[in-house]
C-alpha cells in the first residue's frame, strides 16, 4: 500500500528556486500526497523594500532580521494548523536555522532541498544539521565537507523537468515573432555570460532573462526590456529557437567554468520541449545524459562551431533533441525526483503522524474497527489504497452526484459538516 503524505512545501519569497518549489509541490500532488504549497511570493514587495528605507547597512539587516522572525512566525504558525507529516523547504525558503529548531523540537521532519552552488551559498552550513534529509545537487566535494560536520542525512537529487510546463509544441506565428529566434540564450545576466554571449553576436543573438547591465554593449540583443519570463513563456522561448544556449552561470570566470559540476535546470527544461541547445561541460552531465543526447562544447571555440554547424543541420537538430526528450520523460520530471526523495525519506523513518496529532486515521485500522457492520465496511473498504485519512477527506470521497448514498456515507458527511460547524468554518 502506498505511504500518502500530508506535505507542506515552502519556497522562497523569490528568485530561482522558486519554480521548483511549485513544481516539486505539483509533483508530489500527482503522487497523492495531500500538498499544500505555502506561497510566500505576495511577502516579496515587502522584501525588497527594505533595503529602499536607509542607506546604513546596521539598519538594513537588523530590518531584515525583524522581517525574518516575522516570516518565521507565519510559517510556524501554519505548520500548527496544517499539521502536516512532511514539510520540504527550498534553497532560500523563509526557514531560519532558529525555526527550524523548533520544528525539530516539536517533531515535524523536514526534507531540505539545497539547489545551489555549496562554494557560494555557504549557509548550507547552519541549515544542514537542522534537517531530517538534506538534498544536493553536487557530490563531492560537497558530501565530503558535509560528513565532516557530521551531517550524514543526505541525499543526491538533480534538478528536473515539470513537462506539465515543459513540453514539445509549436508556437504560432506571433509567439515566433516575439519569442523565437536563430541563437537564444534565456537566463540572469551573470558576469561570465556577459563576455561569453559576445562572441555569439554574428549568429543573430537573442537574449531573455534579467540582470542585465543596460551599459554593457550586450544589452542589445537583450529583449523584452530585461524582464522575467513566466515559466509558460520560457518554455515559448525553448521551443520558438532553433539553437538554445545554455551557459551555467559563474561570478568568477570569463566563459565556461572548468570546475563546474551540478547541471541547471535549464538542460532538463530544453530538452523536455523537445528543443535543441549546446551545454557546457559539466562534470555530473555524464551520468544524467548519454552520449549523443546533448551537444556539449568546453569553451568559446567550441560552441561557435556547434552553433555554425547545427543552424545548418535540421536533421541533427532533431535527432539529438529528441534523444534528450526520452532521457528527461524517463528519468528527469518532477514526480520521478519526488517519488525518488518520498522512498528516502520512509527509509529514514518519516511515516505519517499519529491520527490524535494529525486528525488522520490509517483506513486499514477503520475497516477493522468496522467488523460486524457490512455496509460501513464496504464503504470504508472502497477508500483502500490510501494510507491515512481526515473525517474531512473521506466527507469528501462521498460522491453525491453518483446515484444513491448508503447511510455509511451520509453519516461522514453529518459527521464532517458538525466539525465544520464548530471550527467556524
Amino acid at each position: 500500500m502506498l505511504l500518502n503524505y500530508r506535505i507542506l512545501v515552502i519556497p522562497p519569497v523569490y528568485g530561482g528556486s522558486y519554480p521548483v518549489a511549485r513544481s516539486a509541490a505539483r509533483a508530489l500532488e500527482r503522487l497523492g500526497h495531500r500538498t499544500t504549497f505555502l506561497d510566500m511570493a505576495p511577502f516579496e514587495g515587502a522584501l525588497r523594500a527594505i533595503g529602499a528605507q536607509t542607506s546604513f547597512d546596521l539598519h538594513k539587516m537588523q530590518l531584515r532580521g525583524i522581517f525574518q522572525g516575522f516570516l518565521d512566525e507565519l510559517v510556524f504558525a501554519r505548520v500548527l494548523h496544517e499539521k502536516p507529516d512532511l514539510i520540504v523547504a527550498l534553497a532560500q525558503a523563509p526557514v531560519s536555522p532558529a525555526l527550524l529548531s523548533r520544528l525539530r523540537k516539536e517533531n515535524y521532519p523536514v526534507a531540505y532541498w539545497f539547489v545551489e552552488d555549496f562554494r557560494l551559498a555557504t549557509y548550507w552550513e547552519s541549515v544542514a544539521p537542522l534537517v531530517t534529509d538534506f538534498a544536493v545537487i553536487q557530490k563531492d566535494p560537497f558530501l565530503t565537507r558535509l560528513a565532516e560536520k557530521n551531517v550524514n542525512h543526505v541525499t543526491y537529487l538533480p534538478l528536473a523537468a515539470d513537462p506539465e510546463i515543459f513540453f514539445p509544441r509549436t508556437p504560432d506565428r506571433e509567439e515566433r515573432e516575439r519569442y523565437g529566434g536563430a541563437v537564444t540564450f534565456m537566463g540572469a545576466g551573470y558576469p561570465n555570460r556577459h563576455h561569453f554571449l559576445k562572441s555569439l553576436a554574428e549568429f543573430g543573438l537573442s537574449i531573455f532573462g534579467t540582470e542585465w547591465d543596460v551599459r554593457d554593449p550586450i544589452f542589445r540583443f537583450v529583449r523584452e526590456k530585461g524582464r522575467r519570463l513566466s515559466p509558460e513563456e520560457t518554455a515559448t522561448v525553448f521551443n520558438a529557437t532553433t539553437v538554445n544556449i545554455n551557459l551555467h552561470s559563474s561570478v568568477y570566470h570569463r566563459g565556461v567554468n572548468p570546475e563546474g559540476d551540478f547541471v541547471n535546470p535549464r538542460t532538463f527544461e530544453i530538452a523536455s520541449c523537445g528543443a535543441f541547445q549546446v551545454v557546457d561541460r559539466r562534470s555530473l552531465l555524464s551520468g544524467l545524459f548519454g552520449e549523443g543526447e546533448l551537444a556539449v562544447y568546453q569553451n568559446e571555440r567550441d560552441c561557435r562551431s556547434l552553433v555554425r554547424h547545427y543552424l545548418q543541420d535540421p536533421s541533427g537538430r532533431e535527432t539529438m533533441a529528441l534523444r534528450s526528450l526520452d532521457r528527461v520523460r524517463k528519468e528527469h520530471t518532477y514526480e520521478i525526483r519526488m517519488s525518488q526523495w518520498i522512498e528516502v525519506l520512509k527509509e529514514r523513518g518519516v511515516r505519517p503522524a499519529r491520527p490524535s496529532l494529525s486528525g488522520r486515521w490509517p483506513v486499514d485500522r477503520l475497516i477493522a474497527e468496522s467488523d460486524g457492520e457490512p455496509e460501513l465496511s464496504r464503504f470504508l473498504e472502497s477508500l483502500q489504497g490510501r494510507e491515512a485519512m481526515t473525517l474531512e477527506e473521506i466527507a469528501r470521497a462521498v460522491s453525491p452526484g453518483k446515484g444513491e448514498i448508503s447511510k455509511a456515507a451520509a453519516t461522514f458527511l453529518l459527521l464532517a459538516e458538525i466539525a465544520n460547524q464548530r471550527s467556524g468554518r
